[in-house]
């Protein structure tokens, strides 16, 4: 013990001597990582201090992450370059994903970006994912795991070929999670059964309304971003801002094979929450511009091509004082469709989309912020587990507007 220390143990500030001398032999590698303490009660005899001592110096060590405690186990010296996200508890995380989870789609769509901020989040991209589906029935599964953390993070998703749009409720169940991040899912009946299971979840990119009572809500915010879009549209002389989003739907059960396919063609379309979030985030933009809308300049169509080709037919049949003049919204393939349409008929328009469009010289596009979006639902998943608070949290992830000078830097 130092000289310092030892004048601290004099004033009768005992604890802060022992957690001052421990912590200093910690990050001195005295005291070598992955090494474990001895007992309470062994550390007060070799102090000559009270057992209660002892415990408050390791309480501030577990504050600042130099130590693990776990019951049954043991206190351990952390591996300082990664601490474990909560101290002192190991963790299961399941993330539950609505398409299936394979290495490609961990790389190449909006959900794998979700994931990567989760995984950024908790010092983890530098883990190999474990994929473990068998065959095309069985649920698709990723595992990264730091056994010397504690941690442990499990992504679920359908199978390869059954179409269904979630993992079963039983596979959550069973695998006996701390907590959820649940992404992208639109369908509320399993959504509600899931949030059942009383396990703490956090809803990513599922802005249902009826759910705010039983979890805490991290979203795509797309209101400054539609407003700096309509505002630069408007600045270019256009008034004709037309608003082109998709409908959502349902699936009525676990379909496979063929059944599936009649359905795809067939299927019910209800109300898309993401579309009706920056609907409504188009509406206040055009309203606090002075601009008016009118309910024919909204669009919520499919992707099948038929219903795109119908909407192209009626809007470029309008005379030139009524045609739309420019097109911005969240269907990415509808608006680019529509661009080209009018290009090629020499009515070059404008448009704000998710991709550039080959049809347009400014370029602009609006962009969602998945990697924040993720690490900011594990941060309040994280804060969730560590309060008993009930009052549940939306947390809105700004989506960006992006015009040419800002996409050249």
């Amino acid at each position: 013990m130092t000289e310092k220390n030892k004048k601290i143990l004099k004033k009768g500030l005992k604890y802060i001597a022992i957690y001052q001398s421990f912590k200093e032999k910690i990050l001195s590698g005295e005291l070598k990582k992955g090494s474990f303490l001895p007992s309470e009660t062994e550390l007060a005899k070799q102090e000559n201090v009270s057992t209660m001592t002892v415990v408050r110096a390791l309480n501030e060590l577990v504050k600042e992450h130099l130590i693990v405690r776990q019951r049954g186990v043991g206190t351990m010296i952390s591996n300082l370059e990664k601490t474990p996200l909560i101290a002192g508890r190991k963790l299961k995380i399941g993330l539950i994903w609505s398409q299936t989870v394979n290495e490609d789609s961990l790389v190449s769509t909006f959900i794998g970006e979700l994931t990567n901020g989760i995984l950024d989040r908790c010092d983890m991209l530098d883990v190999t994912p474990e994929f473990s589906a068998k065959s095309g029935y069985e649920p698709s599964r990723c595992v990264w795991a730091e056994k010397d953390r504690g941690l442990l993070l499990e992504a679920l998703g359908e199978s390869a070929l059954e179409k269904v749009g979630y993992p079963s409720i039983e596979l959550i169940r069973d695998g006996r999670y701390d907590g959820l991040i649940v992404m992208c899912l639109e369908n509320e009946k399993w959504l509600s059964k899931v949030l059942n299971l009383n396990i703490p979840a956090v809803l990513l990119d599922c802005p249902f309304e009826n759910f705010a009572d039983k979890a805490d809500f991290v979203f795509n915010d797309p209101k400054n971003a539609f407003f700096e879009g309509v505002q630069y549209l408007a600045n270019k002389g256009m008034k004709r801002i037309h608003f082109i989003g998709t409908p959502s739907w349902t699936l009525p059960g676990r379909l496979k094979g063929v059944h599936y396919k009649d359905w795809h063609k067939n299927r019910e379309r209800a109300d898309n929450p993401d579309s009706l979030l920056r609907l409504s985030a188009y509406r206040h933009a055009m309203d606090l511009l002075g601009l008016d809308v009118q309910n024919s300049w909204i669009h919520m169509i499919s992707n099948n091509s038929k219903p795109i080709k119908e909407l192209i037919d009626n809007l470029s049949s309008l005379p030139a004082e009524e045609r739309p003049e420019a097109f911005i919204g969240n269907h990415s393939t509808a608006i680019e469709s529509l661009m080209g349409c009018f290009h090629d008929l020499g009515y070059p328009l404008e448009c704000v989309n998710f991709i550039p469009s080959k049809y347009s010289n400014s370029k602009c596009i609006l962009k969602s912020n998945a990697v924040d979006m993720g690490s900011t639902a594990m941060d309040l998943l994280i804060w969730r587990l560590q309060r008993s608070v009930h009052s549940y949290l939306n947390i809105g992830v700004r989506m960006k507007f992006l015009n040419d000078s800002k996409n050249n830097k």
